[in-house]
């Protein structure tokens, strides 16, 4: 900033009233041009497009992820959030039980945020086993479905409502039950 002596002649730059010698070109830029914003859309359609495209993309996957989609069927038990899925036979069933905490768990993949726990970890205490724990909850701070199949497999699960957990908790308990007894 240029200004020999006299504080007005900046202010008058300032206004648009003067312009000072340094700052004069031969072509003055024209500022009272209305910018058309209907022009700049149909010129740039593609970011147009693009930016729909990914406001549409990040809704399916808000919408996909928002709950756990719980499926009981007549032979096996499903598990839907979004990408992650599990099918769990009810004759693989080892154990169902409630549990109040998660042990000490690295995440392997899966999001958190705000209540919601989704993905796949890792226990933190088995350093030489490589066993992978799927875990699906809505609410991390209600008590958790723990399901051990295949002799060490565990996938812990919760509900939004926890009348709906105990639901399905005392679901799986019958057709634990049902199939140990027909076993014997």
């Amino acid at each position: 900033m240029l200004v020999w002596g006299n504080i007005n002649l900046y202010l008058l730059s300032l206004n648009g009233n003067y312009t000072p010698f340094f700052f004069r070109s031969k072509k003055q830029p024209k500022f009272n041009k209305k910018f058309n914003f209907m022009k700049w859309t149909k010129k740039h359609w593609f970011w147009n497009v693009l930016l729909v495209f990914t406001f549409v993309l990040c809704g399916g996957i808000l919408a996909m992820h928002y709950k756990n989609y719980v499926t009981v069927g007549k032979d096996d038990i499903i598990f839907l959030s979004g990408f992650y899925r599990k099918s769990i036979a009810y004759g693989k069933l080892d154990s169902v039980i409630l549990v109040a905490h998660l042990p000490a768990m690295e995440r392997l993949n899966g999001f958190s945020g705000l209540k919601k726990e989704k993905g796949i970890f890792k226990r933190v205490q088995d350093s030489l086993f490589d066993k992978k724990i799927a875990v699906f909850l809505d609410n991390i701070e209600q008590s958790k479905i723990k399901l051990v199949y295949n002799d060490s497999v565990v996938l812990y699960a919760n509900l939004r409502d926890s009348l709906e957990t105990s639901l399905l908790l005392e679901q799986l308990k019958t057709k634990v039950k049902q199939n140990t007894n027909n076993v014997d």
